[in-house]
């Protein structure tokens, strides 16, 4: 339901910013993701993992990064093999 016109002037003004703040929001997260996603994967094949395989995942509790197979990759009958890579 558009309620546009039946908000006042200075509600949506209000609105408008913070529809532009979310937008800014978006992007820095995009770029931080992009960012730490890029030094993750560098981080990972120096110890010798495959990044498509594997990540690091920090655990709050113990104060200490740890090593964790993807959820998204199958493990039955061998070796992990990505889901997108996997031929059934």
């Amino acid at each position: 339901m558009d309620v546009k016109d039946q908000l006042t002037e200075v509600e949506k003004q209000m609105f408008e910013n913070i529809r532009i703040e979310v937008l800014v929001l978006r992007k820095l997260q995009q770029e931080k993701d992009q960012q730490s996603g890029n030094l993750l994967g560098i981080t990972l094949k120096r110890l010798g993992y495959d990044p498509r395989l594997y990540g690091l995942e920090f655990n709050f509790a113990q104060n200490k990064w740890e090593l964790k197979l993807r959820p998204d990759v199958l493990t039955i009958d061998g070796p992990a093999i990505p889901k997108n890579l996997k031929n059934n």
